[in-house]
């Protein structure tokens, strides 16, 4: 910007400062530094002057800035934990109520079962007054033994069948020795009936004849269970032949206990 020291009208001359002032200011302006519209006058007359010389005063004394009022916002609240898991369990039913309560007031265990069957059985047989028949072993196994008493060789060869062929622990089933009387006969199938088995194993056609098991190796159903009747091991020591057919029963019995 040149001045011109000898001037012969300086009112020409702050008209040019004017204007170069607001040229200036035009230029912030649309620069974004200021932000205050200045219409542009290019009126040189002496009131127009004095307006532009005022209105550059006023763009350069610094306006006080007032501060903006706080504003209030409230403090975020963090999201609701999600409750732990509890790691106890769940509370047992208890006697009767719920319906695993009831179930497990209502349903008896095969011990039981047998003794309440025993219970209303008389203490001698209606049909041959011989004392009742009743079976003894072990009720979980799932296998029910009906022979005649082994001794002997008979006895270790049957211990062996049962726990090598079944896989059951001889104490383990439940074993009588079945009579002919229709009555006792009767009496033990209550008892079986109670201990609900898987399979009913009947050795020698004597005992499978009394059960209604006619044919050796053919099933069949007594007291609500699956039965079958093989050699007995004292019929397998009098005839070594009878053996291979007498193992494929029991093959057949433990898939089916």
């Amino acid at each position: 910007m040149e001045y011109h020291v000898a001037v012969d009208d300086p009112r020409s001359e702050l008209a040019t400062l004017v204007a170069d002032t607001m040229a200036l200011v035009q230029s912030l302006r649309l620069q974004g530094v200021i932000g205050v519209p200045i219409e542009s006058r290019r009126d040189v007359s002496p009131r127009g002057g004095e307006d532009e010389a005022r209105a550059l005063r006023e763009l350069s004394t610094p306006r006080p800035v007032l501060p903006l009022p706080p504003q209030s916002v409230a403090p975020a609240r963090p999201p609701p934990a999600a409750p732990a898991p509890s790691l106890a369990p769940p509370p047992l039913p208890s006697e009767g109520g719920g319906l695993l309560g009831k179930w497990t007031a209502r349903v008896p265990s095969p011990e039981e079962r047998l003794a309440a069957a025993i219970a209303a059985l008389p203490e001698r047989c209606e049909g041959c007054g011989e004392p009742t028949l009743v079976g003894r072993g072990g009720l979980r196994a799932g296998l029910v033994l009906l022979a005649p008493v082994a001794s002997g060789e008979a006895s270790t060869m049957l211990a062996n069948m049962l726990l090598k062929v079944v896989n059951v622990e001889p104490d383990d089933a439940w074993v009588a020795a079945p009579r002919s009387c229709r009555a006792c006969v009767g009496a033990l199938a209550r008892q079986v009936e109670a201990i609900k088995p898987r399979v009913v194993l009947a050795l020698g056609p004597e005992v499978g004849a009394t059960l209604g098991l006619i044919e050796r190796g053919r099933w069949g159903r007594w007291a609500a269970t699956d039965a079958v009747w093989t050699w007995h091991p004292e019929e397998i020591l009098a005839d070594a032949t009878r053996k291979r057919a007498a193992f494929e029963v029991l093959k057949e019995v433990a898939i089916r206990r």
